[in-house]
């Protein structure tokens, strides 16, 4: 009887779960969603980090909205452009690149915003097969990701066991998410 009852919460967890999924602020018939996130941007956080001896302007992304949605509908992203995903605390992360319309560099950074690893992904042709959406995974667990124009960590050379020195603003806010799942 409990397997059965186990079967049946899974089951409902599982039915819940991909109706969550499905929910789309979309009018019925709209274009690509895709596009729609670059019209409609979300207004995040900016600030500094520093890689490679240069300054790059990033986005902050620390919660569940912003994380999510990441670069997602993004047609362009300047020279010296990017975000920043914020954890509370180190884990494996794997990204993808659906709903990603131009390529990225993807840092997995530890604590201390020494960079991991780096991918270097296009964007999916054919987001209808999620098996061809191209991801990447930490090899370490990571407290941060930074995403780039694809391209520009080879053009500065950088590589894994680098150092992003991080600004007071991005510094605090991993403080304040430390702390808030404490």
């Amino acid at each position: 009887m409990r397997h059965v009852a186990y079967v049946f919460l899974l089951s409902s967890l599982m039915a819940l779960g991909m109706a969550c999924g499905t929910v789309s602020d979309e009018p019925p018939g709209s274009a690509d969603p895709r596009v729609r996130a670059d019209a409609n941007p979300v207004e995040l956080e900016g600030s500094k980090v520093v890689l490679a001896g240069m300054t790059v302007n990033v986005e902050i992304a620390d919660n569940w909205e912003t994380r999510g949605r990441g670069l997602s509908g993004r047609t362009r992203l300047g020279p010296n452009e990017g975000m920043i995903f914020l954890y509370p605390r180190a884990d494996m992360r794997s990204f993808w690149m659906k709903g990603c319309l131009i390529g990225l560099d993807i840092l997995f950074l530890d604590d201390d915003g020494r960079v991991l690893n780096i991918a270097s992904l296009d964007p999916p042709e054919d987001e209808e097969i999620e098996d061809s959406i191209p991801s990447a995974d930490s090899m370490a667990p990571s407290r941060m990701v930074l995403e780039l124009r694809k391209g520009w960590c080879e053009e500065h050379g950088v590589k894994p066991g680098e150092r992003v020195r991080l600004s007071k603003t991005v510094r605090g806010r991993l403080q304040a998410l430390r702390r808030k799942s404490s």
